[in-house]
């Protein structure tokens, strides 16, 4: 999954607003499936960087999103 939150992560940075937003809008529904799975202490922490990473890629106020 961090793979993943990269290649998104990746994707926002490199890309104009109008893809920054569909990727926002898919990144969401990829959070919703993460919050859903039991995740061991070292990959809730991993994935919260990559998320909080992706968020201001979006140039969007940091959030903590917390597993």
């Amino acid at each position: 999954m961090a793979s993943v939150l990269k290649a998104l992560i990746l994707v926002a940075e490199t890309n104009r607003p109008e893809i920054k937003q569909e990727v926002w809008e898919f990144s969401a529904y990829i959070y919703e499936g993460i919050k859903l799975q039991d995740w061991l202490g070292l990959d809730k922490t991993l994935l919260n960087k990559q998320l909080k990473k992706l968020a201001k890629a979006f140039l969007a106020e940091e959030i903590e999103r917390v597993l």
